[in-house]
């Protein structure tokens, strides 16, 4: 049995090897009786097939259930004119003691599972009391009389406990329902606190904790809205193939599949939380920090058509073919409304996002190389960032488009030179250049053994797409960029 977490093997172990037996009945007023009758004239137990299967009968046909062996005498219970195999009686009396819950409990797999033709449960959930009482009376109750475990697997969890790690108790007032908090924040966001917590050990629910709950809720939404906003223009007939892809939007689809190789495992594991880290993770700083800023130029500058701008779109649709699937078993009202939104940039999609395969690891999208250079590259990225904060703090610029940065080190050409003609939308600056310079300066922290300086671009803004160029670069008001850009869009 594979046993998640895996201390739960050591535990159950432990509690089964230490039990000194196991009593199968109580002596209470309430419960599922023993229907076990005693001769009263030489006391033997009456165990007959005939008469187990007249007791069944009678339970299956009283409103009452098994309730009527409290209120019939044996004579009612029995067959008609039954006697005692060994002494031939026919007074007898009934058994008053009721089973033991956890038998009861523990032999429920004969009736749920045996019933229809399987002999073991995938899984078993529930809490971590649990190894002393319904794993183990299943355990015990199994292998007595099959000879093997109910189950495959059994998953353990915790307790929830307030804020303080404190129980939860009507005294002391820090119950927090299930019912309170759909009410005020949505189901998915009850559902996400859910999933973000290690089940494995007792899990804190309060007001501050769903609060921070509800953020990482409204940046994975936005994120998901904004992709979704950006193909308003955009149909799969449109899609740009894979290998004409430019290079960062073939990085992100690395990315993603790397995304979905480790969901897949977490998922597999019941590791959920680790799920909802990556996905987040993934959302807030991969999507909204990096790709969905950079490629806004893109987006918004050139023209409808431009193979760059429906690159980007690919990119965008991909993701969300995969993400918003990856995200539906635990934000299923938000994955499904997004789906629907979906489903009219692609009328072929299913009709729900439950009806649609989870993503499966593409290996032909991963590109180590790529994700090579882009490593590097975001470390650049993190270090010319900061240098603009610094310029930016010093009243030298207010936004990244007035700058201009300079970049010096050993390795920097080399490694940054197939992507030079790119570097200043990546960065999201208006010009790049290798060599000293700068009003503000900086060592290099992410990449050892650069200098950063920052100084105001040179040219003029182009009203339109914000960058600056040289006066040379300008028809009129507008860059050749977005003159060619509007130019064509007329044509």
């Amino acid at each position: 049995v594979k046993w998640i977490p895996e201390s739960g093997k050591i535990r159950i172990r432990s509690m089964v090897e230490a039990r000194p037996d196991w009593c199968i009945s109580r002596q209470r007023l309430w419960g599922v009786p023993i229907a076990v009758f005693y001769c009263s004239n030489c006391s033997a137990v009456v165990s007959d097939k005939e008469v187990l299967e007249r007791i069944a009968e009678e339970f299956r046909r009283s409103d009452k259930g098994s309730d009527v062996w409290f209120e019939l005498t044996p004579g009612d219970l029995l067959p008609k004119g039954y006697r005692c195999k060994v002494c031939g009686g026919q007074e007898f009396k009934k058994e008053e003691d009721i089973l033991d819950v956890w038998f009861d409990s523990g032999c429920s797999h004969a009736q749920v599972l045996r019933r229809r033709g399987i002999e073991e449960a995938d899984l078993y959930l529930e809490g971590s009391d649990q190894h002393r009482g319904w794993f183990q009376a299943s355990l015990l109750e199994s292998v007595g009389s099959y000879t093997r475990a109910p189950y495959k697997s059994v998953l353990t969890h915790g307790f929830t406990v307030d804020e303080k790690g404190r129980k939860m108790s009507k005294s002391l007032g820090n119950v927090v329902s299930p019912q309170d908090v759909i009410q005020e924040f949505g189901a998915d966001i009850l559902r996400l606190w859910v999933v973000s917590e290690d089940y494995s050990e007792d899990v804190k629910l309060g007001k501050g904790i769903l609060k921070n709950i509800a953020e990482d809720y409204r940046k994975i939404r936005n994120t998901i809205r904004f992709m979704l906003g950006n193909l308003y223009d955009f149909s799969p007939e449109s899609a740009v193939d894979c290998s004409d892809m430019h290079h960062f939007d073939r990085w992100i689809l690395s990315r993603f599949q790397r995304l979905v190789e480790k969901s897949h495992l977490y998922y597999k594991r019941y590791t959920f939380h680790r799920v909802y880290q990556i996905v987040r993770n993934f959302c807030t700083r991969d999507l909204s920090s990096i790709y969905l800023d950079v490629i806004k130029d893109r987006l918004y500058v050139l023209s409808p058509a431009d193979p760059q701008r429906r690159s980007a779109q690919t990119a965008l649709y991909t993701l969300l073919e995969g993400l918003i699937p990856l995200l539906a078993p635990f934000l299923s009202f938000t994955a499904e409304e997004a789906w629907e939104h979906l489903r009219k940039i692609n009328p072929r999609l299913p009709e729900s996002v439950f009806l649609y395969k989870m993503p499966v690891f593409s290996p032909d999208l991963v590109d180590d190389n790529l994700e090579s250079d882009y490593e590097y590259l975001l470390s650049l990225r993190d270090d010319v960032l900061k240098a603009l904060e610094l310029a930016r703090r010093e009243g030298l610029i207010r936004h990244p488009y007035e700058a201009k940065v300079y970049i010096t080190g050993d390795e920097v050409i080399e490694r940054t030179g197939k992507y030079k003609d790119y570097l200043n939308y990546f960065l999201t600056v208006s010009q790049v250049e290798f060599s000293h310079g700068g009003s503000v300066e900086m060592e290099g922290e992410a990449v050892n053994g650069i200098i950063v300086g920052v100084s105001r671009a040179e040219g003029k803004k182009c009203p339109r797409c914000w960058i600056y160029f040289p006066e040379d670069k300008f028809s009129g008001d507008l860059c050749h960029r977005c003159c060619n850009v509007i130019e064509s869009t007329r044509n």
